[in-house]
């Protein structure tokens, strides 16, 4: 604890009635619930913070607690990352309040924290009611299909979320089934990503059906989804209709090298500054950069 400690102590002392300080970050630091409350005790002299990065620690359900009470009423953070500190199922509840009650946050990372379907019904809640997050990152929290109907509830209704990422989340293909209703019509999503799911061919003619028909979304990621041969030809016909669709990662789904994967993405291929992920060498070109 001394060295986060020290480490605040720092930052108390440079920033000059902390009137400078915008970004925070103590990702990897191994903060617990102790060294959290010390920082929840120190937000409330930042007045310029608008980026808190706090991914990959061991924050728990107490600290988890104290940290969005803080910031309920807080006017400058626009981005919170608490991703990987595995809090738990009533972390949902808790952030659920903090988006009932903060009016500027637009980012929020929850990334694997083992909200699971209930944790998952609390936050979808709270967005239904919600009108300033446009990004959201539900990653790697076991949400399954229950817990993404209560996500394709909130895009029903909700008219600011923008971006959501629910990789690794065990969704299949009764779940896709649901989202392709709303899919069809959603004038909002721009940003989805369905990595490392288990949508399979069925998931995925489901997806293109919608897709042949959604005018919004612009970045799709359903790299291994099992999706195989079949399923490409789903994505194919669709992108003969589709015409807003710029970004694509369809990588580490059994369809062969890049030759087949050019074919399948073919209605795209003269399309100007389209990117999309080779199947062959699993590349993933996004904004002409090499991830």
């Amino acid at each position: 604890m001394q060295n986060v400690c020290a480490r605040f102590n720092t930052i108390l002392n440079t920033y000059h009635r902390y009137n400078a300080l915008t970004t925070l970050s103590f990702g990897s630091s191994e903060i617990d619930d102790q060294k959290a409350n010390i920082l929840v005790n120190a937000i409330e002299h930042f007045k310029t913070l608008t980026i808190l990065n706090l991914r990959f620690n061991g924050i728990g359900l107490e600290g988890a607690k104290n940290l969005t009470n803080a910031l309920l009423d807080n006017e400058t953070l626009t981005t919170l990352d608490i991703g990987f500190n595995g809090i738990g199922t009533q972390a949902g509840e808790y952030f659920a309040n903090l988006l009932r009650h903060n009016k500027t946050l637009t980012t929020l990372r929850l990334s694997g924290n083992s909200i699971g379907e209930e944790g998952t019904q609390h936050l979808a809640c709270a967005l239904l009611q919600n009108e300033t997050l446009t990004t959201l990152y539900l990653d790697a929290n076991f949400l399954g299909d229950l817990g993404f109907q209560y996500l394709i509830n909130v895009l029903q209704h909700n008219k600011t979320l923008a971006s959501l990422d629910i990789g690794y989340s065990g969704v299949e293909a009764q779940g896709i089934k649901h989202f392709a209703d709303v899919l069809r019509e959603n004038q909002v999503l721009k940003t989805l990503n369905l990595r490392n799911n288990d949508i399979g061919v069925q998931g995925m003619q489901y997806l293109a059906s919608a897709l042949s028909e959604n005018t919004t979304l612009i970045e799709l990621n359903i790299h291994e989804n099992d999706i195989g041969v079949e399923g490409t030809q789903y994505l194919r016909n669709a992108l003969q209709r589709n015409q807003t669709l710029m970004i694509l990662d369809f990588g580490s789904n059994d369809i062969g090298d890049q030759g087949p994967a050019c074919q399948v993405l073919a209605p795209k291929c003269g399309t100007p500054n389209f990117k999309w992920g080779t199947v062959g060498v699993q590349i993933f070109l996004k904004w002409g950069a090499p991830l």
